[in-house]
């Protein structure tokens, strides 16, 4: 991966699920879904802005990638919801 950075920022995020998956953190969850979706909008926004420039094609690519890994742990979030709402 040619994104350290964001790479990272994934560590945290899988870090932070698996505490809330550990400790059965129901109401953890909502913050943390909010921080996801602060963080999808923004980068929606940037990928809107770049996407349509052939020379910033290189980076919507990156961004679209960082939109797909959210969107996955969005989905994970929603099933260990799910789980603990049981």
């Amino acid at each position: 991966m040619h994104d350290p950075e964001f790479l990272m920022q994934q560590m945290q995020w899988r870090e932070e699920l698996e505490d809330l998956q550990d400790n059965a953190d129901v109401e953890g969850i909502v913050p943390f879904k909010q921080r996801l979706k602060v963080a999808q909008s923004a980068l929606e926004d940037d990928f809107a802005g770049c996407w349509d420039t052939p020379a910033e094609r290189e980076q919507a690519e990156r961004l679209m990638r960082r939109l797909q890994f959210l969107d996955k742990l969005a989905q994970e979030v929603r099933r260990l919801e799910e789980r603990l709402d049981d």
